[in-house]
């Protein structure tokens, strides 16, 4: 396993190779990458503070701790509530 890992990166630092790879950076790609980092840190963020968050289909959220639940309808009304228990830092 070690030497198809070494030889792809050999392979992958021969100049040849460069000259495929795409010279532009897709903003859609980088955004919904970067809304993904934020929404995985606001979780963990939730979790450090003994909550459990769960994400549903709709791209809702429900955050749960000692019986309670508060439902959020989207991303930005979790970042709400998040500030309002002072979850984040």
């Amino acid at each position: 396993m070690r030497a198809k890992i070494v030889k792809k990166v050999v392979d992958a630092s021969d100049t040849n190779d460069l000259a495929k790879l795409p010279r532009h950076v897709d903003s859609n790609h980088v955004n919904e990458t970067n809304q993904a980092k934020l929404l995985s840190t606001q979780i963990a963020q939730f979790a450090l503070a003994g909550h459990s968050v769960i994400k549903h289909r709709d791209c809702s959220f429900t955050v749960h701790k000692y019986g309670y639940s508060y439902f959020a309808i989207d991303f930005e009304n979790l970042k709400e509530f998040a500030i309002k228990l002072g979850v984040n830092s």
